[in-house]
């Protein structure tokens, strides 16, 4: 796409990501608590709360084995972008380029460098 901007040519581009793609899996979750409350001879009370979490994964049966359910894929956030084309010496196709890449994947200015090629 930012080859269809006016005046940029022959674009090379490298996105930088801080992690892979998260998968998130469907997870059933069964929490008990049990509360006690003990009084002694004296007359002293004693409450003793006891909370227990278990986590299972769902999973489904697929082929020979068993696959965990995804519910969502969490994309990994852009550390950085280099932009390297022909047609950026020019400051104003310059900011376009700077804009267009932050708008589009929502990454600050300062994480983006954009350079000219080599003749």
């Amino acid at each position: 796409m930012l080859e269809l901007v006016m005046g940029v040519s022959d674009v090379s581009v490298m996105v930088s990501l801080e992690t892979s793609p998260e998968q998130v899996v469907q997870v059933n979750r069964d929490n008990r608590q049990q509360v006690i409350e003990e009084e002694d001879s004296r007359g002293g009370t004693r409450k003793t709360t006891d909370t227990t979490q278990r986590d299972q994964v769902v999973v489904v049966n697929q082929g020979s084995g068993e696959k965990p359910v995804v519910i969502k894929t969490r994309q990994p956030k852009v550390r950085g972008v280099l932009v390297v084309a022909r047609g950026v010496e020019n400051a104003q196709v310059k900011r376009w380029i700077v804009e267009a890449v932050q708008r589009v994947l929502d990454v600050p200015a300062h994480r983006i460098s954009v350079l000219p090629k080599k003749p």
